[in-house]
């Protein structure tokens, strides 16, 4: 029975892609932190993307690859673990910034909300990925928890000047 269902999935597979039909779809998730340091403060080190690799890591490095002020359209290249990105601010005010990873690349959209509450702030870390229709409950899960894992990390790092993350680096501020 169990290969029958795995040839099933084979031709199923194969007349989806000869009739056009997309193996994709776009997951979203939300993870929120709370952070003892002004906006204004986590604001400005978010906005510096090359910051991401202090606090994330799955990142190696981020460098901007486009002149000019910081602005929507800014561009930057990022390299992970595993692969290399570039993407561009497509949203910069003062209570959000929005990113979206630029062609040939994989479909992400990262969105950064931030909110007072008291003398902390509040982050709330919105993505938006277009994925392998077969894998998106593994990847929201897996991915949702790396990025919650992440925004401790961050927390950590504005607030005590220094973390230690995940793969074993030591960061500071």
């Amino acid at each position: 029975m169990k290969y029958f269902k795995i040839k099933i999935f084979i031709v199923m597979s194969v007349i989806a892609v000869l009739s056009g039909l997309s193996f994709s779809r776009d997951v979203s998730f939300s993870n929120e932190v709370v952070i003892a340091r002004p906006v204004a403060e986590v604001y400005a080190f978010l906005a510096d993307f090359e910051n991401m690799p202090k606090w994330n890591y799955y990142l190696r490095s981020v460098k901007r690859i486009s002149a000019g002020p910081l602005a929507v359209g800014t561009a930057f290249h990022q390299v992970r673990k595993s692969d290399e990105q570039d993407y561009k601010i497509t949203e910069l005010d003062s209570n959000s910034i929005a990113v979206e990873t630029l062609p040939p690349y994989r479909k992400l959209q990262m969105r950064f909300e931030f909110h007072q509450e008291r003398a902390s702030t509040r982050v709330v870390d919105t993505w938006l990925i277009r994925v392998p229709f077969f894998l998106s409950p593994f990847i929201k899960h897996n991915v949702r928890n790396g990025v919650a894992a992440n925004l401790e990390k961050l927390k950590v790092l504005l607030e005590n000047g220094q973390v230690v993350l995940q793969d074993g680096r030591m960061e500071k501020l």
